[in-house]
């Protein structure tokens, strides 16, 4: 049997994933799975550590996905608009993945609606 401490922690979660429902829908990106989500998270925290990605780092990631599967999720989100590759400032040939304006958009969307959870307890 859950302990109070133990609901309220459990109700606090959901409630945060109600909000952030709501925040992706808000950012018209409801029809991201949540393996999209996952990989646009993992482009966006490398991007946000001054590490960002390349093409190729990521098709390396087998334990995300397979190569095939990365390359399709990765041009999903550039197709909506989430990621964008720009050419390495130390190597011409290596395609840097970087978050768009839009992800942006969705990560301080994210993070509002954490906050509001927060504040809810």
């Amino acid at each position: 049997m859950a302990t109070k401490s133990n609901q309220n922690q459990v109700d606090l979660y959901f409630h945060y994933q109600s909000l952030l429902q709501k925040a992706t829908t808000s950012q018209g990106l409801e029809e991201l799975s949540p393996d999209h989500v996952a990989l646009l998270v993992l482009i966006g925290q490398h991007w946000h550590e001054g590490e960002a990605l390349s093409v190729r780092q990521l098709m390396q990631m087998r334990e995300v996905a397979s190569p095939a599967t990365i390359h399709k999720r990765l041009h999903q989100l550039k197709d909506a608009d989430l990621v964008s590759f720009e050419e390495s400032a130390t190597d011409t040939r290596k395609r840097m993945i970087t978050p768009t304006k839009r992800a942006l958009a969705y990560f301080s969307a994210a993070s509002k609606a954490m906050m509001q959870a927060v504040k809810a307890s």
